[in-house]
């Protein structure tokens, strides 16, 4: 039984994680193509991206099951609870991305794009 909700969080995780990465190139590109950056990005910038990327790519390694920060044997509790952060997370930053349409700008970045709008 463990095993199959292990395999499950992790299957679903994973899978929620794809759909938001597809969603946000979407609309990265949309947005790019739509309204310009008007500053280019910093080297601040780049190396904060470059951080989030790391840990990024550090949950996904760990999700398909390499034990880089072991906890415990049976860390089902742990598991569950990061599931239960992880997919209201995933709706909700989806939902605001979605709705802020061409007037996202990442967080690293801070800028105004050129016609940028207030969304409220």
């Amino acid at each position: 039984m463990y095993i199959l909700l292990n395999i499950f969080l992790r299957v679903v995780t994973i899978i929620s994680f794809v759909v938001r990465t597809v969603i946000w190139r979407i609309t990265d590109t949309q947005a790019a193509q739509q309204k310009e950056r008007t500053m280019p990005a910093s080297f601040k910038a780049f190396l904060m991206k470059l951080i989030l990327k790391a840990l990024g790519l550090l949950i996904v390694i760990q999700l398909f099951g390499l034990s880089l920060v072991p906890i415990t044997k049976n860390a089902l509790i742990f598991q569950v609870f990061g599931f239960l952060l992880v997919i209201p997370g995933t709706i909700i930053s989806i939902a605001g991305r979605v709705s802020l349409g061409n007037s996202w700008t990442h967080g690293e970045d801070y800028q105004i794009k050129k016609d940028h709008e207030l969304v409220t």
